[in-house]
C-alpha cells in the first residue's frame, strides 16, 4: 500500500481531473470570480515580456502595471487588459462593469476588510 508508484500514479490523475473541470469551466464562461495576480503575471510572461517591460513599452512608469495588480490604477489595467486581449471586467470584476464602465470603489469592502475601520480600496487621493 505504500508504494510510491502508486501515489504519483493517483495525485496525476486527480490533477488531470482538476486540469479537465478548470478547462471546462473556461468553455463555459464560468471562470472564477476574478484573476489572482499570478494568473496575470504568469499570462503575461507566458506571451514573452514581464510587467515592468509591458509597462515602460507604453511609455508609463515600469511600476505601472505592477501597481495594477494590488490596487486600482486605471492606466496599468488597461496596458494589461489590451496587452492580453482580456476585458477590464473579465479581470477585475470588482473594479469594472461588464460594459467597460470603472465601477465606484469607494465603499467596496472586501471580506478580508469587514473588521477594519477604513475599506482596502479607495480611488488615489480619496480619504
Amino acid at each position: 500500500m505504500n508504494d510510491p508508484h502508486v501515489r504519483v500514479s493517483v495525485v496525476h490523475e486527480r490533477d488531470q481531473t482538476d486540469s479537465n473541470v478548470i478547462m471546462a469551466a473556461q468553455k463555459n464562461g464560468s471562470r472564477r470570480k476574478r484573476w489572482h495576480p499570478e494568473e496575470i503575471k504568469a499570462a503575461v510572461r507566458m506571451k514573452g515580456t514581464t510587467l515592468s517591460k509591458l509597462a515602460t513599452d507604453n511609455d508609463q512608469h515600469d511600476s505601472v502595471c505592477r501597481a495594477a495588480l494590488i490596487r486600482p490604477c486605471a492606466v496599468g489595467e488597461r496596458i494589461i487588459s489590451s496587452f492580453l486581449n482580456v476585458s477590464l471586467h473579465e479581470l477585475w470584476p470588482d473594479r469594472y462593469a461588464p460594459d467597460g464602465r470603472r465601477l465606484s470603489l469607494r465603499h467596496v469592502r472586501d471580506e478580508d476588510t469587514a473588521g477594519r475601520a477604513e475599506p482596502q480600496r479607495q480611488f488615489a487621493g480619496a480619504r
